[in-house]
């Protein structure tokens, strides 16, 4: 079905019903956007290139607002060493089960293509095309560098295939995440304008400082994620980091009692 702007403004009304009050956000995007910019491995085929699809995200509130009550209060999380996971697909499928008139189908972060090791999108790039944050392409950035003479601070053999590009949000900084992909396969919206993200890293220098603190710098040290100014009430918890720092089949058991008082008093609130 072709939708009128009526009745795309109701979906992101009704989305952003479903997604705020849990930390989440929104951006839309056409699947041709994301196919235009993709290996044809990575390209959705059998999807119409017209097709409207939304890119969720997620803020610094969604731990405590959405991961911490799917656990302690949900009752339905099976598996406590990927709870994260489950949390989101648990997110993901409650968007889908009001837009059921539009086919919805929804994919994470972490999801894989069946019977391969690739991802089932790739959500940086969704990101990027959705207007929602800018993609800091590693050869870019390096071809950007060298042609203004700025040294790189990681050697050639680290440049063959250890840099790896980040995203960057023009108001949290690296402080959110990308969560997922819904795709509303009998919906089309060919009027959709595109909104290039905001390129926030101004400089070849600092744009290479990113993808050096992402990559090379201990990550724990949560550098890269500023390297825009980011309001203090933007960033993770400690809580937050600290779960995050935790390796994962450790998080639930030593972080446990930590993890339900922060929810308890969020309940108080």
């Amino acid at each position: 079905m072709d939708l009128s702007q009526e009745e795309f403004e109701l979906i992101q009304s009704l989305l952003e019903s479903q997604l705020t009050p849990f930390g989440f956000e929104s951006s839309p995007l056409l699947i041709k956007w994301y196919n235009e910019q993709v290996d044809k491995k990575f390209k959705f085929k059998s999807i119409h290139e017209d097709s409207l699809a939304f890119c969720v995200t997620s803020t610094s509130e969604m731990f405590e607002r959405g991961f911490l009550p799917f656990v302690f209060e949900s009752g339905i999380c099976r598996d406590l060493r990927n709870a994260l996971d489950e949390s989101i697909g648990f997110y993901l499928k409650k968007m889908c089960q009001d837009l059921q008139n539009y086919q919805p189908i929804f994919y994470r972060d972490s999801d894989l293509e069946p019977g391969t090791r690739r991802p089932a999108f790739l959500a940086q790039t969704a990101a990027h095309v959705s207007g929602v944050a800018y993609y800091y392409h590693p050869s870019e950035i390096i071809q950007s560098a060298k042609r203004e003479g700025i040294p790189l601070p990681w050697s050639e053999e680290d440049q063959q295939g250890r840099v790896y590009g980040v995203s960057i949000h023009h108001k949290y900084g690296g402080w959110f995440a990308i969560r997922g992909l819904i795709i509303l396969q009998n919906v089309k919206y060919k009027s959709l304008q595109q909104t290039p993200p905001p390129d926030v890293v101004e400089s070849i220098q600092l744009k290479v400082k990113l993808l050096n603190d992402f990559n090379f710098s201990n990550w724990k040290n949560w550098n890269y994620r500023d390297i825009i100014p980011v309001h203090p009430k933007m960033k993770y918890s400690q809580l937050q980091r600290k779960y995050f720092e935790t390796e994962p089949k450790l998080r639930y058991d030593s972080l446990h009692d930590e993890l339900k008082q922060s929810w308890l008093n969020l309940k108080e609130m």
